[in-house]
């Protein structure tokens, strides 16, 4: 029982995450992307017109705007943080290279 419980659970978020990615795709590509003005729904047949139209709002709201533009500013600042905590500890590793040993 177990067994089947782990394995559906791990199928169910298998599926999610993939369909997370594919949302992600068609909002990076076809929203704000090299492909903004093409529709679609000419390669995907499974996503009919309303679908779309409501992903489309959903995405160019304007809640989703400041979203976007907040997780864009703390993937800077995490970036940023993240060069700066590897530069400062390279730059300690070398000094400490370079003292003299008792």
């Amino acid at each position: 029982m177990i067994f089947q419980t782990t394995l559906k659970h791990k199928c169910l978020s298998a599926v999610a995450e993939d369909f997370r990615g594919f949302k992600t795709k068609l909002m990076s590509r076809y929203i704000y992307g090299f492909k903004k003005n093409e529709d679609p729904r000419e390669l995907y047949k499974a996503i009919d017109e309303d679908t779309w139209r409501q992903f489309v709002e959903l995405w160019t709201s304007e809640g989703w705007q400041v979203c976007l533009f907040e997780i864009i500013n703390c993937k800077i600042d995490n970036y940023a943080q993240f060069e700066l905590i590897h530069k400062v500890g390279l730059y300690i590793t070398r000094k400490e290279k370079k003292r003299p040993k008792a």
